[in-house]
C-alpha cells in the first residue's frame, strides 16, 4: 500500500492513498465465490450459480462493496503508520476503481494540533469566598413567601403590581398574526410585551382597548399556537421577570442558561435581556426584546393594532409565616417552627453556594487555560460545537440575530480549545475516572429526584450520559489538580452574586494589581438575594413532589448542578419533609 501525505492547511492533511490492486482483484473474486454459494437465482440450484452469472449480476456493485471496506481498513492502517490524529471525519474521494489497477483514493482531513502546555503555576486563578448573612437567609424566606403568592381578584382599576388576565389579539393589515386567551400579565413588570403591559394599566373588569404597537413577524408567536392559560394555573402560578406566565421549563435550562450567560461576554445585548438573564437565564422570553430587534433586520418589525380585553384583576397578597406555611413545607410541629425552618433554609442555601463557587471555580480554571493556550483549532470541532451552542440558544429565543450566531462561534472556540488543553493535561497526568468516581458522581445526580433508583437505572443505561458523566469527572480532576499548581486569590463576594452566577470583574494589569485578594464589587446591588433563589423553585407543592419521569426526558448529568440535592447535604436535625421539600426547591432547575 502507497501513501503520501500532503499539508494544505495548517491542520488540514491530504492523504493519497494505492491499494495494489492484487490485493483489490483478489478481494473482489472470494466476495463473487461467497456471494454464488448464498446467492438464489431462479434456473439455478442452491450454492451453484455460476461464477460468470454472479459477475454479470453483481460484479459492480460487489466491486463498489469491496472498495468500500478497503477504504476504511486501508485509510485506518495509514493513519497509524504516518502518526495521524484527524480531528473529525475524513472526505473520501476515489480517484481510480478500475479492474487490473490499484485502488487509488484520498481523504482530506483535519489533525488534532500539537501544542506545548503552558506553565500551569503560571496562571491566575480566583475562587469565590462568601459568607451566608442573616439578611440573606432574611430575603430567601421572603422570596419563598413570594413564591406562594395568593392572588385575590379585585374591582378596581388595574395597579402597579396587580395581576391582569387578559385575551388580546394583534392584527397586520386586519390579519391576526398573535393571540392570547387567558394570559397573565404583571402591571408594572419589565415584559417582551411591553406597550401591552403598559396598555392593561388602569384598566377595568371587562374593558376593553386598542393601540397600536410594534410587531415583529420572525419572532412573535403567531396566532393558534398552543400555549398554557395563566388564568387556569393554580394561584401560586409562577410569573417571570418578563411579566408573562411562564410554562415549565425543561432540565436542559442549565446549559442554555450557562451559554446564555458566556454569550453576555461575547455580545452586546439590549439591558432588558442582560437583566433578564442576571435574574435567571433560564426564563428569558421566547419573544424577542425590543432591544434584540436592532441586532436583526429592522425590515421585520411592522406596524401593528393589538386590542386587549382584561377578565380578571387580581392583587397580590403574601402568606404569613404561620403554621399553615411551616405545614407546607413539612417543618417539625414540636418546638421553635421558625428556627427550624430558617436553619433548613440556611443549609440548602449552604449547598446551592457550594455548587455555585465549584461552578465559578471551573469556569475560572478553563477561561485561564484557554488564554494561556493559543494554537490553531480544528474547524471542524469548531463548528460542531458551534452547533450545539446554536442549539442552546434556539431553545431560549427564536430567530437568533446573527450576532448571537456569531457569538457562538466564539463560545465554541474557547470550548474547543479548552477541551483539547484539558484531554492533555489528563493524558500527561495519566488521569481517568475510575469506577468509584462515576458511581459517586451518579449517585450525587440521582439524589435530587424521588425515584433516586430509576434515575440510576436510567443513567446506567445511557451509554451517552455516562460518557459525559465521565468526561465531567475527568474534567474535575483537571481542575484540582490545576489549582494545585496554580496561583489562586480569594475574590470577596455577596452570596447573590454567588448563586446567580455573577463573573468575576475584569482583572486588572498585573502590573497595576495591588493586591491578589481585591475586594469583588456587586454587580446587582440593591437586588433581594431571595429573588435569585426563588427563581429556581417549583411554583407548587404538588409538582416538587413529582418524580422525573424516564424514558420522555432524561435526567441532567451535571452533578454539580445536583449537588444540592443530595440527601446527606440536609441537616440531619430536621424531619425529612421540610428536608425533601427544600431539597427539591433549592436543587431543582425546573422553572
Amino acid at each position: 500500500m502507497r501513501v503520501s501525505v500532503e499539508t494544505t492547511g495548517s491542520l488540514e492533511r491530504k492523504v493519497t492513498i494505492a491499494v495494489p490492486s492484487e490485493l483489490f482483484e483478489e478481494k473482489i473474486e472470494g466476495r463473487l465465490r461467497s456471494t454464488a454459494k448464498e446467492v438464489k437465482l431462479a434456473g439455478f440450484r442452491p450454492s451453484k450459480v455460476p461464477l460468470r452469472e454472479v459477475r454479470r449480476r453483481f460484479g459492480k456493485a460487489l466491486r463498489q462493496e469491496v472498495a468500500s471496506e478497503l477504504v476504511q481498513t486501508s485509510f485506518a492502517e495509514a493513519v497509524r503508520r504516518e502518526d495521524l490524529a484527524p480531528a473529525g471525519q475524513a472526505a473520501i474521494e476515489i480517484l481510480n476503481l478500475e479492474a487490473g489497477s490499484d485502488l487509488e483514493f484520498t481523504a482530506t482531513f483535519e489533525v488534532l494540533p500539537e501544542f506545548d502546555l503552558a506553565d500551569l503555576a503560571t496562571l491566575r486563578v480566583r475562587r469565590p469566598s462568601v459568607e451566608i448573612e442573616e439578611a440573606d437567609i432574611d430575603r430567601t424566606v421572603e422570596s419563598l413567601r413570594e413564591r406562594r403568592t395568593q392572588w385575590n381578584p379585585v374591582q378596581r382599576p388595574a395597579a402597579e403590581r396587580d395581576r391582569a388576565i387578559v385575551d388580546y389579539a394583534v392584527r397586520v393589515d386586519g390579519r391576526v398574526v398573535e393571540e392570547g386567551e387567558g394570559e397573565a400579565v404583571i402591571v408594572g413588570e419589565a415584559s417582551s410585551h411591553a406597550e401591552l403591559v403598559a396598555a392593561v394599566s388602569g384598566m377595568s373588569t371587562d374593558e376593553t382597548r386598542a393601540f397600536p404597537m410594534n410587531y415583529r413577524e420572525t419572532g412573535h408567536r403567531k396566532a393558534g399556537d398552543d400555549s398554557a392559560h395563566a388564568a387556569e394555573e393554580p394561584v401560586s402560578n409562577k410569573v417571570d421577570g418578563a411579566g408573562v406566565a411562564q410554562g415549565a421549563a425543561t432540565e436542559d435550562t442549565e446549559a442554555d442558561a450557562e451559554a446564555a450567560a458566556e454569550a453576555e461576554k461575547e455580545i452586546v445585548v439590549a439591558e432588558s435581556i442582560e437583566d433578564a438573564a442576571e435574574a435567571d437565564p433560564a426564563q428569558l422570553p421566547d419573544t424577542p426584546e425590543p432591544g434584540i430587534e436592532n441586532l436583526d433586520d429592522a425590515s421585520a418589525s411592522r406596524q401593528a393594532i393589538c386590542q386587549v380585553t382584561v377578565r380578571a384583576i387580581e392583587e397580590p397578597s403574601l402568606p404569613t409565616l404561620d403554621d399553615e406555611f411551616f405545614d407546607w413545607f413539612g417543618v417539625d410541629s414540636d418546638g421553635d417552627r421558625m428556627g427550624k425552618f430558617r436553619v433548613a433554609v440556611r443549609e440548602r442555601m449552604q449547598v446551592e453556594l457550594d455548587v455555585a463557587n465549584r461552578r465559578t471555580t471551573r469556569q475560572e480554571v478553563m477561561s485561564a487555560l484557554a488564554a494561556a493556550h493559543d494554537f490553531y483549532l480544528p474547524k471542524v470541532m469548531v463548528d460542531a460545537q458551534a452547533e450545539i451552542e446554536r442549539e442552546r440558544f434556539a431553545r431560549i429565543m427564536q430567530n437568533l440575530p446573527p450576532a448571537i450566531v456569531e457569538a457562538c462561534k466564539g463560545i465554541a472556540e474557547e470550548r474547543v480549545r479548552t477541551q483539547l488543553v484539558v484531554g492533555k493535561i489528563a493524558a500527561q497526568e495519566s488521569m481517568r475516572p475510575d469506577d468509584e468516581q462515576i458511581r459517586a458522581r451518579i449517585d450525587e445526580i440521582a439524589s435530587a429526584y424521588e425515584d433516586a433508583d430509576g434515575v440510576r437505572t436510567h443513567l446506567y443505561g445511557d451509554e451517552d450520559q455516562l460518557n459525559r458523566i465521565e468526561a465531567a469527572v475527568l474534567e474535575d480532576q483537571v481542575v484540582e489538580h490545576v489549582l494545585s499548581l496554580a496561583q489562586v486569590a480569594t475574590e470577596q463576594a455577596s452570596y447573590q452574586d454567588a448563586v446567580s452566577g455573577t463573573p468575576f470583574p475584569e482583572p486588572e494589569p498585573a502590573e497595576e494589581a495591588s493586591s491578589e485578594d481585591a475586594a469583588l464589587p456587586s454587580a446587582a446591588a440593591d437586588q433581594a438575594t431571595g429573588e435569585v433563589v426563588a427563581e429556581q423553585l417549583e411554583s407548587t407543592a404538588e409538582s416538587t413532589k413529582a418524580p422525573v419521569e424516564l424514558g420522555t426526558q432524561a435526567a441532567p448529568v451535571d452533578a454539580d448542578e445536583h449537588a444540592a440535592s443530595a440527601d446527606k447535604e440536609a441537616p440531619s436535625t430536621q424531619k425529612a419533609g421540610i428536608v425533601g421539600n427544600l431539597r427539591r426547591l433549592f436543587g431543582s432547575r425546573k422553572a
